[in-house]
């Protein structure tokens, strides 16, 4: 029995490692306003709270992914859903927000895809 090699692609290497990036230090910045280490004036406890569960959840899952795991892509999708929604709701949601937004799920599914047989 041989066992099939596992690899990324250029594009979807650097997505996951840039989201991962981003989600702890995003968390790392909430976690830091809370703890009143950090001053952001413009957001509430509540959003705070909101946010850093958002980026903490989202880094799982960008492990989740890169340890080949399904429930990762579902995870980061589910985020992606409901941060969105909850800049609609807030009135903070742009075209061009949007716009970028497309582009970057459209560019994560077109580099998932070729590897998704990996995922478990």
């Amino acid at each position: 029995m041989t066992t099939v090699e596992r690899k990324r692609n250029f594009v979807l290497a650097a997505l996951l490692g840039a989201s991962g990036v981003i989600s702890l230090l995003g968390f790392v910045g909430c976690f830091l306003a809370l703890a009143d280490l950090q001053s952001i004036p413009a957001m509430s406890q509540e959003a705070l709270l909101f946010y850093g569960v958002c980026f903490g959840t989202s880094a799982v899952c960008v492990y989740g992914m890169l340890d080949w795991k399904r429930w990762g892509v579902y995870g980061l999708a589910a985020v992606t859903v409901v941060l969105s929604a909850a800049n609609v709701f807030q009135g903070s949601a742009t075209f061009q927000g949007a716009v970028v937004g497309l582009l970057l799920i459209v560019t994560f599914i077109a580099s998932l895809r070729p590897a998704w047989r990996h995922f478990d």
